[in-house]
């Protein structure tokens, strides 16, 4: 999906095969096609579930329609699951049923040479029997698994850790308040690190009081609100003495310990995609692996 001017561009210089959803933008790729001479390669996009874009499977005669414009090559048809990492697959292949129905009432206008795609990274692991040309995985190339409904049939190794540096090491006396908002008060006479490393980088806000920070390979607690570039960590309990530029592990393994972009995702009700895209966003101040 895109502009107009994205398309342009995309047509004139960057030669990417785009997703198509709809007749309104399968006319003005035609057109675009057909002015510089040579067809846009297009995959149609099918929606048997996920309800954001494309096709309706029984949308057939605007399907064919589009098959026949001057222009374009059809160089793919695709579907995306909405449901692939639920507890159960039922539900995912009743779609993939759907697809396969549409794809047999285009047998006549579809190239043979027509990519047909349909799987995620969940659907590549727990359907490998349904998936067709091609694969679309996204987490598992970090190895990260998409939900915690089902269990992977061989484990995924995770390929990525962010870590960033102690900054500053303070004793903060019982009863002081701690960022903005006061959001948390010392319940006894504590040790506070602080990282250089807040939402600003990428570290999510709703992890105030929720986080958990490796130090000397412990399971240290975030503590009051984080911030633009500053995060604060309770690390009183941590045997040995915490120095400003130790290491500070936000995802990864440090020791024995481990956090993984699952459980770090789970303690604000977010998705693993999110800190992977915070991996990205941080690597100006953090070690990724």
């Amino acid at each position: 999906m895109g502009f107009p001017a994205e398309y342009d561009e995309s047509v004139a210089a960057l030669h990417i095969e785009e997703q198509l959803g709809s007749v309104e933008v399968a006319e003005y790729l035609s057109r675009a096609g057909r002015r510089r001479g040579r067809a846009v390669p297009v995959h149609i996009d099918i929606d048997t579930g996920m309800g954001r874009s494309g096709f309706f499977p029984d949308q057939v005669d605007q399907i064919r329609r589009l098959c026949d414009m001057p222009g374009l090559r059809i160089a793919g048809i695709m579907t995306h699951l909405a449901q692939a990492d639920a507890h159960r697959t039922d539900i995912s292949e009743r779609h993939l049923d759907s697809f396969d129905a549409l794809l047999e009432a285009l047998g006549d206008v579809l190239p043979p040479t027509t990519l047909v795609h349909s799987h995620n990274s969940a659907a590549t692991v727990r359907l490998p029997e349904r998936r067709r040309d091609m694969v679309r995985v996204g987490a598992a190339c970090y190895g990260v698994r998409t939900s915690r409904d089902f269990d992977n049939p061989q484990p995924l190794k995770a390929v990525m850790s962010i870590k960033t540096h102690v900054a500053q090491v303070r004793p903060v006396p019982r009863g002081r308040t701690i960022g903005y908002g006061s959001l948390y008060t010392t319940f006894r006479d504590s040790l506070i690190a602080s990282l250089p490393v807040g939402f600003g980088e990428g570290y999510p806000r709703a992890l105030f009081n929720k986080g958990i920070v490796l130090i000397h390979g412990q399971r240290c607690p975030v503590v009051g609100r984080v911030s633009l570039n500053i995060t604060t960590v309770d690390v009183t309990d941590v045997a040995g003495e915490v120095r400003w530029g130790d290491e500070a592990v936000l995802i990864g393994r440090q020791g024995g310990e481990a956090l993984s972009f699952e459980e770090v995702a789970d303690r604000f009700d977010s998705v693993h995609t999110e800190i992977n895209l915070m991996a990205g966003s941080m690597n100006a101040v953090s070690h990724v692996d």
